[in-house]
């Protein structure tokens, strides 16, 4: 967030026609990194207000129109009601009932994410594979090492009992 831009300032409390990022994103039907990266790009004017967590960014009805041509002032998708475990079974839940649901493009953008996820545990788990490799090829070493330095050792004895007898 950049609140020393020229397109944000910091205002006390919210006023009818503003939405929080989370509802823009919603209402326009883009995602909130989307919003985020046209609002420091300057393409989308946002206000930062006070925030339970801190400072953050509201935009107002009539500048999602500027900014998203295409927008129509709209509300999210409706969701269905939560439903109980027989009605869960047979929509096939959770699948299907995700699709059913919850928005398209929220349920693509966590299948997204999902998918991401599942890429950085295989990257973090062949790091460990590898570290775990590492540490067998340092300990291989280092036993050889110990090795070669006890064969020195004894090849120093000979040696010096070699000398004496000289």
């Amino acid at each position: 967030m950049h609140p020393t831009s020229p397109w944000t300032s910091i205002l006390p409390s919210p006023v009818s026609g503003e939405h929080s990022l989370r509802e823009a994103a919603a209402r326009c039907g883009r995602s909130m990194t989307t919003l985020r990266r046209h609002i420091r790009s300057g393409r989308l004017q946002a206000l930062l207000r006070p925030g339970r967590f801190g400072p953050e960014y509201v935009v107002s009805e009539a500048e999602l129109k500027r900014a998203f041509p295409d927008f129509s002032s709209r509300d999210p998708a409706p969701t269905a009601p939560l439903l109980n475990a027989e009605e869960n079974a047979s929509l096939g839940f959770p699948e299907r009932w995700l699709r059913e649901s919850i928005p398209l493009s929220l349920f693509q953008e966590l299948q997204m994410k999902h998918e991401q996820l599942l890429v950085q545990y295989g990257m973090v788990r062949a790091a460990g594979l590898r570290g775990v490799e590492l540490e067998s090829e340092f300990e291989r070493s280092r036993r050889e090492a110990e090795s070669l330095r006890s064969q020195i050792t004894e090849i120093r004895e000979r040696r010096v009992v070699e000398v004496e007898e000289l």
